[in-house]
């Protein structure tokens, strides 16, 4: 199998990249940053919308229609519009 290198992983010997070393090597530094500090928020708003739907759910056929299935799925869906309105643009493809 032949091995592949990814456009990112091009260094300044490549007549395409068009970068040099040290821009390469900063652009590599801000988008680990960018994965470090946005993954965790994008992974904890998912869980939140995940576990706030599953009990509102369970809530609602084991209680009704009460404040405590509308808490939860308010929650849910806050949680949702947060998530819209953070990464609407970033689809993670590349």
């Amino acid at each position: 199998m032949k091995a592949v290198k990814h456009q990112n992983d091009v260094g300044d010997d490549h007549p395409l990249s068009g970068k040099s070393g040290s821009d390469l090597n900063a652009s590599k530094l801000s988008s680990r940053v960018h994965l470090l500090v946005w993954g965790p928020l994008r992974l904890a708003l998912g869980v939140v919308q995940m576990v706030f739907a599953g009990a509102a759910f369970v809530s609602l056929l084991l209680t009704g229609l009460t404040y405590g299935a509308l808490t939860c799925a308010a929650i849910a869906g806050v949680a949702t519009l947060a998530s819209r309105a953070l990464y609407h643009r970033r689809s993670g493809h590349r």
